[in-house]
């Protein structure tokens, strides 16, 4: 199963509460490289698993390589595995192996009013959107530090989405923009 869904709407904190026979946390740099430079490791962490064991791989967009063994996971050893992450463009993008029709597509999105409950503020919503930090911090009446938060996300949205991806010419102007 992939689950992806924009920053910071809770997909780690969920897979983390999930019981999972191996969990590879890709938003570590030293994971990260070092499948990046042998994606076979990964392989060879899965080859010890056993059928209809869970596999979680958060951030599953960093190291695209890791598909063509997540397939040979599920064909050879019946293992069974959730990938998460936030940019199902780069993926496509990278002629990435998307398991070719072995796996459900979700999506997590920021809170909706019905999840925040009678707590939800239409105001605070359209001002600062419902991701669940900044629900959270917004209800303990911390509007400053909900700003400061927007603005972090806002500036790493820029730095790994939009420029990375080249996404727009006029980085500036879109972060005028936002």
């Amino acid at each position: 199963m992939f689950l992806f869904g924009p920053r910071m709407t809770g997909k780690t904190f969920l897979l983390r509460r999930l019981r999972s026979d191996l969990f590879i946390d890709l938003l570590d740099p030293e994971i990260e490289l070092s499948f990046s430079r042998s994606p076979v490791i990964f392989w060879e962490k899965l080859r010890a698993l056993h059928k209809n064991n869970l596999v979680i791989v958060d951030e599953v967009q960093r190291v695209p390589a890791l598909l063509d063994y997540v397939q040979k996971g599920i064909e050879e050893i019946g293992l069974r595995f959730i990938l998460s992450g936030s940019s199902a463009r780069k993926l496509r993008r990278g002629s990435a192996n998307l398991l070719g029709g072995r796996a459900l597509d979700l999506r997590l999105y920021p809170l909706t009013n019905v999840e925040v409950g009678k707590d939800f503020d239409l105001n605070m919503a359209l001002s600062y959107g419902t991701l669940p930090h900044v629900v959270t911090t917004f209800l303990k009446g911390k509007v400053d530090d909900v700003r400061r938060q927007l603005k972090a996300y806002s500036t790493i949205y820029i730095k790994e989405e939009v420029q990375a991806e080249a996404l727009t010419r006029n980085v500036s102007a879109f972060q005028r923009f936002l």
